[in-house]
């Protein structure tokens, strides 16, 4: 049974008898206990940690913001009741476990292999391989490890003789079957794997910088940078002189922009040095001299 605490301001009482290692606390913003106030923002720890100490008797904690207590043993009816909370937490999870003082073994392995779980689902493809990489740290199950190996050998190991021996020969088949996988598979490390296999049996084929750019716009909508990265160093390595590639580079450098990210600047200025012919490389400069002005 989940218990759920949520509160403008106010206190939350825990009852002697918890078992604090069967949960973790969720906060969003700050909690105050024994004069000592934690302001984490959206983090997670075993209450334990949050705390201090062990809990004793009935526990009371001032809270000024919302407040959630779960127990990790129900994540799935949590993840179903929750779905944006749920994604959250798994997602802080691969960015803050480090960051625990100590963590009951079971919590840590359950969430690890719930991560996991979530992210090969509908995940982005550097949050996959991030959360199969926790898996093989954290989790002892033989079974969950070896689907975690099998992601990381996938991405890593996968582009094989015998694999890419599977793909059809014929460029026109091996083409719309990756294009299909693109359209209606939902998995993104999906699309990558596909779209890479079919890059490096048909290198010199016109469509694979037409393929990794489609990639590359799929990987922008779901915001995921550091995948995008990888498909934009693969056109800039490999098909220098398409057409294409100019433009997923400026394509590329508008998400960075988007993003708030600085550096979209660089990206820019890669477009005037890499490909001074290119319309894109007018645009680049046209916009760099606009920043410039208005700084």
């Amino acid at each position: 049974m989940i218990l759920e605490l949520s509160f403008e301001k106010g206190s939350s009482v825990f009852e002697s008898g918890t078992k604090v290692e069967d949960f973790l606390f969720v906060i969003e913003g700050r909690l105050r206990y024994s004069e000592r106030i934690f302001t984490e923002g959206n983090f997670f720890l075993p209450i334990e940690v949050v705390l201090g100490l062990p809990l004793k008797d009935s526990v009371v904690a001032e809270i000024d913001s919302n407040c959630l207590l779960f127990d990790v043993e129900d994540l799935g009816d949590f993840s179903e009741r929750h779905p944006n909370l749920y994604e959250q937490l798994v997602r802080s999870f691969l960015d803050v476990w480090m960051k625990m003082l100590r963590v009951h073994e079971r919590s840590l392995s359950k969430l690890a292999t719930d991560a996991f779980s979530f992210f090969e689902r509908s995940g982005k493809p550097s949050d996959v391989l991030r959360s199969a990489q926790l898996v093989l740290e954290l989790v002892k199950d033989p079974f969950v490890v070896n689907q975690a190996l099998a992601v990381i050998q996938k991405m890593f190991e996968g582009f094989t003789p015998e694999h890419l021996k599977q793909l059809p020969e014929d460029e026109e088949v091996a083409y719309v079957m990756t294009l299909t996988s693109l359209e209606a598979n939902d998995n993104p490390l999906d699309w990558m794997f596909d779209v890479l296999s079919f890059c490096e049996k048909f290198k010199e084929s016109s469509r694979s910088p037409e393929l990794l750019s489609t990639l590359l716009e799929k990987l922008q909508m779901i915001g995921d940078r550091s995948a995008a990265e990888t498909v934009v160093s693969v056109l800039i390595l490999r098909y220098p002189e398409s057409e294409g590639t100019p433009r997923a580079l400026m394509s590329y450098a508008r998400f960075l922009k988007n993003q708030g990210v600085s550096a979209w600047q660089d990206e820019m200025l890669r477009i005037l040095t890499s490909f001074p012919d290119s319309k894109e490389a007018i645009e680049a400069e046209r916009v760099l001299k606009e920043t410039l002005m208005n700084a």
